[in-house]
């Protein structure tokens, strides 16, 4: 696990060792900069050594020294396509799977990428052709931002090191920050940031002297047709399929833990590492202090009990809030579920290196209630809607308000994502912001993804759609960001692009049966787990905002999104932010996410817009409130 930074045309020494110090948290046991003989190119390194502890450090260089590669994340399969390239002569000077993966684009160019397995954002160098190449993996596990300005194309695999470079404007995406408002995430090629973009899952982009080009490489293998998978053929699919994930995820020279929430998802991860990993387990879980019904300590204690493991816990208290202005500063953007990945990877990071974590088991195998929207069994093979007016029309004439659980379930199921909708944001926005958006873009997002392709099935089609947004863009981030900031390695083996291609040929009435969510799953899971823990209702891995917007934090909260500040950031109107305030005041209950939404980009915008941050910060909210 790395962060990598670089920059085409005007490289500089002096700003190439300020990007890569940017991202010191992501690497702290090596730094290394290549830098074109011409200047033209550079490009950095922060390492957090994983594999090959003594030899792995980069950039490292093809024995001919034309081509250079930083490399972000692991691949797990390195061994295997190491010995291919070795029998077609290729000459080694490392044991580090980075080396493989540069062995492998050198003699196959972007065709290598279909073999690799494993998390990666990574960059390689023609020093012949003056050329860059730039990949992420197939999921979206690992990050890669990029953005073009006066001339100077810039990599990183996170923003703050692309914003070192003072001439690179601090410029704030207004649809960007729409979508974020609708669906509580950033569109899947978009940042904060004008300017600076995503690169996509499964994508790769290449640059020379004419321009930059980007394409596609992977999408999962929907069927294009219903399987006839018995039950029992797919158990044994879902099962192996992620028996055989969970081993490449444990690739290692060090030790690996499991964040463990007490869910279905990470308690069969445990189980299925126990069997494969070597010594005794460790665990890492959340809890929250107080009865809001969300701490799941008995569970994980129970796993723990059963399977053996080392375990370890930590307490999320109001008090965590003191954190927020470092983890925004790491997150690179607002953020709506931070605080408590933040917390249990500190936690992780005092005892391992490497963690596995549950992320992707929901969006695999249908564990979210929205997915109920489908019905009966029926619901899950009925033909899908063309495109027409869709939903963005849809919302414009009816809003909150509508019958829209008498509408289609594709409609239904949007509803379920949506946080402020069309008629709330145009309500909140000030006059200047509202009139400089097109308040379909969120909705049309959704429908250019939902229609991407065919699928069998309308669950197909709504997975396809959380994966490759929902996930990536929410879960796998959040954990990426907060889990770098403590220089630990998480990995996420529901997330393995083989796991994820053999779980989408499986039937979907398998993964929603009788009313149960995620039955497959839980199917699997009964064969390590008492029935009664894999059939309880989820609770969800979240914080209290309620209760503690009701409590110490509401001082903080009013004085953050006081009518001046709101004023002066000018993109909302204040007295509908004080609406919203009071509405809370009043009820206890009801918007506090919505109002965690406005009070974390507000701080988001304070660090990055007003402060113009490229050390982490220091203080609470409360020094700048």
């Amino acid at each position: 696990m790395c962060g990598i930074a670089g920059i085409i045309n005007d490289a500089d020494p002096g700003l190439l060792e300020r990007m890569a110090r940017s991202l010191a948290h992501r690497g702290p046991d090596h730094q290394g900069i290549y830098l074109d003989p011409d200047r033209r190119m550079g490009m950095a390194s922060r390492r957090l050594a994983i594999i090959d502890l003594a030899g792995g450090n980069q950039p490292i260089g093809d024995p001919t020294g034309r081509w250079w590669i930083v490399f972000n994340g692991e691949c797990f399969n390195y061994r295997e396509l190491r010995a291919g390239l070795e029998a077609r002569g290729y000459l080694f000077s490392t044991r580090s799977d980075t080396e493989v993966v540069l062995a492998a684009f050198v003699l196959d160019g972007p065709a290598a990428l279909q073999h690799l397995r494993g998390m990666f954002a990574f960059a390689i160098w023609d020093s012949r052709d003056k050329r860059l190449f730039l990949a992420r993996d197939k999921t979206g596990i690992k990050p890669l931002v990029y953005g073009e300005f006066d001339g100077r194309l810039y990599f990183a695999s996170e923003a703050k090191a692309i914003l070192v470079d003072p001439r690179v404007p601090r410029e704030i995406d207004l649809e960007a920050i729409d979508f974020f408002l609708t669906f509580m995430q950033f569109p899947p090629d978009r940042t904060p940031f004008r300017g600076i973009r995503t690169l996509l899952p499964g994508h790769f982009l290449r640059a020379d002297s004419s321009g930059c080009r980007i394409e596609r490489y992977w999408r999962t293998g929907w069927p294009a047709s219903r399987s006839r998978m018995s039950l029992a053929e797919a158990k044994a699919t879902a099962l192996e399929s992620l028996r055989e994930s969970v081993r490449a995820n444990l690739v290692a020279d060090t030790e690996v833990g499991v964040l463990l929430s007490g869910g279905v998802d990470s308690s069969l991860l445990t189980a299925l590492m126990v069997g494969e990993a070597p010594g005794r387990v460790q665990t890492f879980s959340m809890n929250v202090e107080g009865d809001h019904g969300l701490d799941e300590r008995g569970y994980q204690e129970e796993v723990a009990r059963r399977f053996g493991t080392e375990h370890h816990s930590v307490v999320a208290r109001p008090s965590a809030f003191d954190d927020l202005l470092t983890v925004l500063w790491h997150f690179d953007q607002p953020c709506a579920h931070n605080l408590q990945y933040y917390m249990v990877s500190e936690l992780a990071a005092s005892r391992v290196k490497v963690v596995l974590a549950g992320a992707g088991g929901d969006e695999v195998f249908a564990g979210y209630e929205r997915y109920r929207c489908l019905g009966g069994p029926a619901g899950l093979w009925r033909d899908n809607p063309g495109r027409g007016a869709w939903a963005s029309d849809w919302f414009r004439d009816h809003g909150t308000t509508g019958p829209w659980r008498l509408a289609n379930p594709w409609l239904r199921y949007l509803r379920r994502r949506v946080v402020f909708d069309d008629g709330t944001r145009s309500w909140l926005y000030s006059p200047e912001v509202r009139s400089s958006l097109d308040p379909g873009y969120p909705t049309r997002v959704f429908q250019d993804l939902y229609f991407a392709g065919p699928r069998a099935d309308c669950l197909s089609r709504m997975l396809d759609l959380d994966q490759n947004l929902y996930l990536t863009t929410n879960h796998l981030t959040n954990l990426d960001r907060m889990a770098m900031a403590h220089s630990l390695e998480a990995r996420v083996p529901y997330c393995d692009a083989d796991f994820v291609d053999a779980c989408a040929r499986i039937p979907s009435e398998y993964k929603i049966r009788s009313g149960t969510k995620k039955y497959l799953l839980k199917l699997v899971a009964e064969d390590f787990l008492p029935r009664g823990f894999v059939h309880r209702p989820k609770q969800g891995f979240t914080l209290p905002m309620d209760a503690w917007f009701s409590g110490p934090l509401l001082g903080h909260l009013k004085r953050l999104l006081s009518t001046e500040r709101v004023k002066k950031r000018g993109i909302f109107r204040p007295e509908a932010v004080e609406e919203l305030v009071r509405r809370f005041e009043k009820t206890g209950r009801g918007v506090s996410r919505e109002l965690w939404m406005l009070l974390v980009l507000e701080l988001w915008a304070t660090i990055y817009l007003d402060g113009r941050a490229v050390e982490r910060p220091t203080g609470t909210p409360a020094d700048i409130a």
